[in-house]
């Protein structure tokens, strides 16, 4: 199931320049919060004005996207093997599985 999330914040009067660049920093970040705690979303809008800053989610999901069976896997290894995996390693494992 999915909703729609609004977040306004409310601020004191600002330059023109500050809202860009917050209406630019919110919607970077939100992104990339969703991103990595696989939370879907249809599309994301940020808006601005001297004194409010608003992030529009659309269709936002209620849940978490399952971890990838193959990542998984690979703990379940570690855990019987009880061997330590480099984070190099890993981090490269991740990246070819597209989870980072």
């Amino acid at each position: 199931m999915t909703k729609d999330l609004l977040l306004e914040i409310g601020t004191e009067e600002l330059p023109s320049s500050a809202v860009y660049s917050a209406i630019e920093q919110i919607h970077k970040n939100s992104e990339k919060v969703l991103k990595n705690y696989r939370i879907g979303y249809e599309e994301i809008n940020s808006y601005g004005s001297p004194r409010r800053i608003v992030l529009y989610i659309k269709d936002i999901k209620e849940t978490q996207s399952p971890l990838s069976p193959r990542f998984l896997v690979l703990l379940r290894k570690m855990r019987m093997m009880k061997k330590v995996i480099p984070l190099k390693l890993l981090l490269v494992l991740l990246k070819q599985w597209g989870l980072i």
